[in-house]
């Protein structure tokens, strides 16, 4: 079987067919770091509702500054 020039050489710490290596792959990020905070993560207790709305609020913060910076109009809320 010969080797797909266009794809990159498998990296030695990439474990072929994994599922969460793929996924990370695509969004752009380390999958051995995808898979630490995978874990880190499950680990946690589930948010209330006021933590989703307090995680809420301080994105739509960082988006109304990103926006400002940028001289776009902040999103709508």
């Amino acid at each position: 079987m010969t080797a797909n020039p266009q794809q990159p050489p498998p990296r030695p710490d990439h474990h072929e067919g994994s599922d969460d290596d793929q996924q990370a792959e695509a969004l752009g990020i380390d999958p051995e770091s995808y898979r630490y905070w995978k874990r880190a993560c499950a680990a946690l207790p589930p948010m209330t509702p006021e933590d989703i709305a307090a995680v809420g609020a301080v994105l739509r913060r960082i988006d109304a500054r990103l926006a400002k910076q940028r001289g776009q109009r902040p999103p709508r809320r």
